[in-house]
């Protein structure tokens, strides 16, 4: 392989490592925000059959069932 498509090569695979973890790191202050806005919500008394009513929300916006649940415990609620 000729050293100049090695090192183009290499280049191309370290700058999608960068967005990667750069997106990474994106999703993980996204998914704080969530958890802080769940419980955020539930210490000022959102009503927790308007919580259940979101549950379709979230499905449709790619989130599971299961995965909803477990935001829900993870930030208080008892659903």
């Amino acid at each position: 392989m000729p050293e100049s498509v090695r090192k183009a090569l290499r280049l191309s695979l370290i700058n999608q490592l960068r967005a990667v973890a750069a997106a990474h790191r994106l999703v993980e202050t996204r998914q704080a925000e969530l958890a802080a806005a769940f419980s955020d919500a539930r210490d000022q008394g959102f009503p927790a059959r308007e919580i259940e009513r979101i549950r379709g929300d979230a499905v449709g916006l790619a989130f599971d069932n299961a995965e909803y649940t477990h935001l829900l415990r993870l930030t208080g609620w008892t659903i």
